[in-house]
């Protein structure tokens, strides 16, 4: 994971506002804990990947420390993928994730996200986590 200083974390989130006004949607795609993933700029996430290097490092650490090599790992609302990734790159070859999304628009993403990283082993499913109906 990278992390950037705030000087640069401004000086980088000022060049990204002139190249990418406000209401104008920009999808790059930026490397990210040994892959890649597409950082949309119309989101938070987006921008987080774009400018720090990573989405919620401290989460992204922790599934670094806890993940063995070989898991089976649930990401229960996956959204663009994010942790699922970390924690693909955490299982290994041996392991794998199942990631959950029902918002097909974000399934999507996921889905993308996952082909960029072709020796990823995670599973994707569109569909809602609940313990009842």
């Amino acid at each position: 994971m990278r992390h950037r200083t705030p000087v640069m974390h401004a000086l980088s989130r000022f060049i990204a506002r002139l190249a990418c006004p406000k209401g104008t949607r920009r999808r790059i795609v930026v490397d990210y804990d040994g892959g890649q993933i597409v950082a949309d700029t119309e989101t938070a996430i987006g921008w987080s990947l774009l400018f720090r290097g990573c989405h919620e490092p401290e989460v992204a650490r922790l599934i670094g420390r806890l993940v063995p090599a070989g898991a089976t790992c649930l990401d229960v609302g996956a959204n663009i993928g994010a942790h699922a990734l970390v924690m693909a790159r955490a299982a290994g070859t041996e392991g794998r994730v199942i990631a959950f999304e029902p918002h097909p628009e974000l399934c999507e993403q996921l889905r993308e996200n996952v082909a960029l990283n072709a020796g990823a082993r995670v599973e994707v499913v569109c569909a809602a986590v609940a313990d009842h109906d």
